[in-house]
């Protein structure tokens, strides 16, 4: 009996090359988004420490601020918002 050129084992072998090969690239993927923190980095400084922005024109922008408290823990679930 003669074997199939590309079968179910390799299939999942090769599946699972292409994953762990995928998977490296996400782990060096963070790094292309960072930027140098120079004096035009805009910086504010709240309570809990300081947030860094970044500017476009004349505006600076702070993103992925948390303003609220986690709705989804225990003593936070069903209360009164």
């Amino acid at each position: 009996m003669t074997q199939p050129l590309f079968g179910r084992r390799r299939f999942l072998g090769a599946g699972a090359a292409f994953g762990a090969g995928a998977m490296g690239l996400v782990g060096c993927a963070h790094t292309v988004g960072m930027q140098d923190i120079d004096s035009t980095t805009p910086i504010a400084t709240v309570e809990h420490g300081r947030l860094r922005g970044v500017r476009a024109g004349s505006v600076a922008m702070f993103k992925r601020v948390p303003y609220a408290a986690n709705p989804f823990t225990a003593s936070n679930r069903f209360q009164a918002p």
